[in-house]
């Protein structure tokens, strides 16, 4: 018999069980069962099947419905993926600590329960990624600066406390998240033929000479092109952080509704209910 396996625990129980028990000891209680498939539990994150049966199953304290259809048990072809910001600086930090108060805020506009933005904190990031990657793409020898502006700001504050929001996730469509990998993978290949080029460089200008006479020349023309001397992985967070700092001067009210925006696109139902966000009424 297929089982269910507990999002926040390792216990299993038949489906059948779990149906029952939900139903009886929450769902019926509360008036909030609600239909969902597998593709929507994976997605919501309460509870995952390792044998996918297709059974109907009750959610756990969701606001918004999800119809089951005869293509939900199939994942899209380029489904969202999951990010992260990496270790923020302090001043990337006081930027998201701006973001998530303003989603605390509320405002009449807002047709939620609490009149809160039905958006979160992973949505302003997820919105800004986006901004930046249609309207400021950046070139490959600026992603390499940045990524070794970031590790040099690091290195200078390693072992000092870290912020009160050091790292955030996001997702991004599969079409952005297609677009942020290739751009990363290209800023990388292009940081080793930028090296490789300057060792040929060396090698061509000093033929016969020392290897601490080479090596001290390739650390020059390594300056002169203003690159590391050492091609490192670009993480996703590197465009996600070059995103907040593109952002810190906006208002966070413009940034929350940015994000309002990116969630009503993207999202095919409302979030959980977070003590940062509002959850919207359908």
């Amino acid at each position: 018999m297929p089982r269910w396996h507990g999002y926040w625990g390792p216990e299993t129980v038949d489906v059948e069980t779990f149906v029952a028990q939900c139903y009886e000891t929450c769902c019926q209680a509360q008036g909030c069962a609600k239909v969902l498939t597998r593709r929507s539990i994976g997605r919501t994150g309460y509870w995952r099947s390792r044998a996918a049966p297709p059974l109907l199953v009750y959610s756990i304290h969701m606001d918004t419905e999800v119809a089951a259809g005869p293509d939900d048990e199939s994942e899209p072809p380029n489904p969202p993926r999951h990010y992260s910001t990496g270790r923020l600086t302090a001043a990337q930090a006081r930027v998201l600590n701006r973001w998530r108060r303003q989603l605390t805020t509320t405002d009449p506009r807002w047709r939620t329960r609490g009149q809160r933005p039905p958006a979160s904190s992973s949505d302003c990031l997820a919105a800004a990624v986006i901004d930046l990657l249609d309207h400021a793409e950046p070139d490959h020898l600026e992603l390499i600066r940045y990524a070794a502006r970031i590790r040099e700001s690091m290195t200078a504050t390693r072992g000092r406390d870290l912020p009160a929001v050091s790292v955030v996730s996001f997702y991004l469509p599969g079409d952005y998240a297609d677009r942020l990998d290739t751009r990363l993978t290209a800023a990388q290949e292009h940081h080793h033929d930028l090296l490789a080029g300057a060792r040929d460089r060396v090698l061509t200008e000093l033929p016969g000479a020392t290897n601490t006479a080479q090596a001290l020349r390739m650390m020059s023309v390594v300056t002169e092109l203003g690159v590391p001397p050492k091609v490192y992985k670009l993480p996703a967070g590197t465009i996600a952080r070059l995103a907040i700092d593109r952002w810190a001067r906006r208002s966070p009210t413009t940034v929350v509704a940015a994000a309002v925006g990116y969630a009503r696109h993207h999202h095919e139902q409302a979030h959980r209910a977070r003590s940062d966000m509002g959850i919207a009424d359908t």
